[in-house]
């Protein structure tokens, strides 16, 4: 290839590259604004008459699991800073399953909550545990190269000191802040406010 067309290639992609960064960062906003409605919530729609409302086998005791998931996926993608209102579309004869959808849903997302709670908080004693082990380790690693000048030994512990503070470093700095983010989420669809559509 010429150089001149090389030239015009990264052109072409840098431009290509620009247009999609910019409309990256209107994405959120664009998806947001589309769902905002006079009250200044984001409403999420949710079409219950079509699709089976209860998880199979449960006994109409749990939410089936994909409208869960449709509703974490549709709400991923709105700001942080808007509130959420989910409009259930539901049948005439589901009417009367309204309190019960109501609190299946808010068991499920409070539930879900206390869960990536949990999650964090072991998070944090694995943390813990791995930045001691790794200090234990290193101290001695230090002891045992002062005391016997070093060898094949020491140079394990070295490293088994070394990924155990790697352990921590990694948990706290990656693992901490992705469990955090879905936290965040699944607090929204905590706090979300549920509205019912009775269609024929």
């Amino acid at each position: 290839m010429d150089k001149e067309k090389l030239k015009s290639i990264r052109k072409t992609y840098k431009e290509e590259l620009k247009e999609l960064k910019e409309g990256k960062l209107n994405l959120f906003e664009d998806h947001t604004s589309s769902l905002l409605e006079e009250d200044g919530r984001a409403h999420i729609k949710v079409d219950l008459r079509n699709e089976e409302i209860y998880e199979p086998y449960s006994g109409k005791e749990k939410l089936n699991t994909s409208l869960f998931e449709h509703i974490q996926n549709e709400v991923r993608y709105i700001k942080p800073v808007c509130p959420i209102c989910l409009d259930f579309y539901i049948d005439k004869k589901d009417e009367m399953d309204i309190e019960k959808i109501t609190s299946l849903y808010e068991k499920s997302a409070r539930f879900a909550f206390a869960s990536a709670s949990n999650e964090l908080r072991k998070n944090r004693i694995v943390i813990v545990v791995s930045l001691v082990l790794g200090i234990l380790f290193l101290i001695a690693y230090e002891l045992f190269m002062f005391l016997f000048n070093g060898n094949f030994f020491g140079e394990i512990i070295s490293i088994a000191s070394w990924v155990f503070i790697w352990e921590a470093v990694d948990r706290y700095f990656f693992t901490r802040l992705g469990i955090q983010k879905d936290g965040l989420l699944l607090a929204r669809l905590a706090s979300a406010k549920l509205v019912f559509h009775v269609k024929d």
